[in-house]
């Protein structure tokens, strides 16, 4: 899938539904802006003010990742603004990762993020919130000349490693809008390549 100079906006996924409720996948929302299913590249783009809900009308299903863009494949992201995203789980046990990108998989899928500015994105609520702008699992992912700022979670408010490796470069991680501070990890690492601006050293 590639996309470029698009706006991809208001969209919303809930419990038992992806991609704006056009497929179901066992009590989880995810992908409400973009669900990616094989290799990826956005470019020149905005991902904005989708929503995804882990609740089936009233009744609290479960997790919520990914509502701007949900990646289990390689995914690259270039000079794109992710914004203003928001991942509500069912409930706390449940579980929210990734409000603005959620990306899993294994070495050979990596997360490649260049240019671009993720903001204002919010994980939640409460406790189960992780990863507001960015949560990363397994593999490799890189962050160049990328802004990550403002963005909202419990752990990790900015950025939030699981189990993979994060490398940051010539990079700005700043102004967590959440409890969480601007980095979290789990089993994962979050590396300096250099050159980057952080906020009260949280990375």
């Amino acid at each position: 899938l590639t996309v470029i100079d698009s706006t991809i906006s208001g969209n919303a996924a809930t419990a038992g539904e992806e991609g704006d409720g056009t497929l179901t996948f066992g009590g989880a929302a995810r992908g409400a802006g973009i669900e990616a299913r094989g290799d990826t590249t956005v470019v020149r783009s905005t991902v904005s003010s989708n929503v995804a809900t882990g609740t089936d009308g009233d009744v609290p299903v479960g997790f919520a990742d990914g509502a701007g863009i949900y990646a289990t494949v390689p995914l690259t992201v270039d000079t794109t603004t992710i914004s203003d995203n928001t991942a509500t789980a069912g409930s706390p046990a449940s579980g929210a990762s990734g409000a603005g990108i959620y990306a899993a998989g294994f070495p050979e899928t990596p997360l490649t993020l260049t240019t671009s500015t993720i903001t204002g994105n919010t994980a939640g609520p409460g406790a189960a919130g992780s990863g507001g702008g960015v949560a990363h699992f397994n593999g490799q992912a890189t962050l160049r000349a990328v802004t990550v700022a403002g963005n909202g979670a419990a752990t990790g408010s900015n950025l939030y490693d699981g189990n993979g490796e994060t490398a940051i470069q010539s990079s700005i991680v700043a102004d967590p809008g959440g409890p969480g501070g601007n980095c979290g990890v789990a089993t994962g690492s979050i590396d300096s390549l250099g050159h980057n601006l952080e906020d009260a050293n949280g990375c």
